[in-house]
């Protein structure tokens, strides 16, 4: 989409604005309720309600992750200090440190596309990819499905804070976040009999949570192009950088991945709520009908998977070996 283009569907675009936040306390209530159903099923006897309880909890972290998405992006609720709360609390059960999450994504929709861009650096300088080690380590991760991209990026951003120089505020509440889950572990050991047994059987639900992330977000940007554009890239040219995954059925779509998978329309409006999303999407295809291609989340991973690692990952590959020579 060109810059006048993008002026014009501007006019629109400023037309959705949410009257009421209604939505996204239904959300919140949502993922509450799948939290408690979940550690239910997770204490079941039976092996069955396990495995539904190890299913449900997954996908409640990855719909508390895209809820800290959306509150880092302030367009959750109507008021700033209600998005921090709100973002606080679900980062908890999304593993993240919420304003170090929120500093890396508005650097990510600052920087899309170039090698710039923080989760691209972070990426590059965790991953040698000249070595022919950490290569055959990192393609049987990629074959397997073994979802070290998304593992990479919460482990980075809980030292980012610290790294970054980032202010005593994001620093404090890393802080107060890592010692929230010492003391929740400390609780579960100390008063409860099956705590070991609990804290056991809660890692399978944090490596298929990780495995949600990477099946939502990867398909967005690992297939599209990067190049070595310097500073900021304006909003209009991201179009060209990312990709949207095609419309799920109602109610998945809307209530379980917050229209996520509109992603062009929400790289190029970024501050549109999660609700309109769709509406925006359509409005950006009436300007620009090529951006409303889509496919669908299974389909972009399957082809990204069943691809040699060095053939998934050549722009990387192709970077680093340019930089060492």
């Amino acid at each position: 989409m060109d810059a006048g283009t993008y002026k014009q569907s501007m006019t629109s675009i400023k037309q959705l604005r949410v009257s009421s936040y209604a939505m996204s306390y239904v959300i919140i209530g949502l993922n509450l309720l799948m939290f408690a159903v979940g550690i239910h099923l997770l204490l079941a006897e039976s092996f069955f309600s396990y495995a539904l309880g190890v299913a449900l909890l997954a996908l409640q972290m990855n719909h508390a992750y895209l809820i800290v998405h959306e509150c880092g992006h302030g367009s959750f609720l109507l008021q700033k200090k209600y998005n921090e709360i709100c973002g606080n609390i679900f980062a908890f059960f999304a593993i993240l440190p919420f304003y170090a999450r929120r500093y890396e994504h508005a650097m990510h929709h600052r920087y899309t596309g170039s090698f710039e861009e923080p989760s691209t650096e972070r990426a590059m300088k965790r991953f040698n990819l000249i070595n022919p080690a950490v290569v055959a380590f990192m393609s049987a991760c990629w074959k397997l499905w073994v979802p070290i991209f998304a593992l990479n990026e919460h482990v980075m951003l809980w030292k980012m804070p610290f790294e970054r120089k980032m202010n005593g505020s994001a620093k404090l509440y890393t802080i107060l976040a890592l010692a929230s889950y010492i003391v929740v572990i400390a609780a579960v050991l100390l008063f409860s009999s099956r705590g070991t047994h609990f804290l056991l059987a809660f890692l399978p639900v944090i490596y298929a949570y990780m495995m949600l992330i990477e099946f939502f977000n990867l398909p967005h940007h690992l297939t599209s192009p990067i190049d070595d554009h310097k500073g900021p890239r304006p909003y209009y040219e991201q179009s060209g950088f990312s990709r949207s995954c095609s419309p799920m059925p109602w109610p998945i779509g809307k209530f379980l991945v917050l229209n996520f998978n509109y992603h062009i329309a929400h790289h190029l409006y970024p501050a549109v709520h999660w609700t309109k999303l769709p509406e925006a999407h359509r409005i950006m295809t009436d300007y620009d009908a090529e951006l409303g291609k889509t496919e669908h989340e299974w389909t972009l991973n399957c082809q990204m998977r069943g691809q040699p690692l060095r053939k998934a990952l050549s722009k990387y590959f192709d970077h680093q070996l340019a930089q060492a020579t």
